[in-house]
């Protein structure tokens, strides 16, 4: 499950992740938060702390810090894929994350987080 979907599903069951230093801390309502749940946020923890630290930050900017470098085809697919967007909705989130400098393309083409 991708970081976004996750968060999706815990928004619908009720559950409020907060970053707390380097946790995540949740309020749940009672028996919603299954071992498996709790399982599936350790293994995002790194992304889920980025997205509730930089709630605006937009999801090519995540995507490019979890595999380093893509294509612009390949985060445009990326976003296709794990995030649900259609291909024109990829490419605006692309612009987007160039313009307001969180991504930029590097001499080999390959667009990385801009640190």
């Amino acid at each position: 499950m991708t970081p976004f979907a996750l968060l999706d599903e815990l928004t619908e069951l009720g559950i409020e992740l907060t970053a707390a230093g380097d946790e995540i801390q949740y309020r749940a309502p009672k028996g919603c938060m299954t071992e498996e749940l709790k399982t599936q946020i350790r293994s995002r923890k790194r992304e889920l702390l980025h997205m509730l630290r930089h709630p605006s930050t937009p999801r090519a900017v995540l995507l490019c810090s979890r595999y380093g470098c893509l294509t612009r085809g390949g985060l445009r697919d990326a976003l296709v894929i794990q995030c649900g967007a259609t291909r024109e909705e990829a490419e605006l989130v692309i612009g987007v994350a160039e313009e307001l400098g969180q991504i930029c393309k590097d001499e080999e083409g390959l667009y990385r987080v801009v640190h």
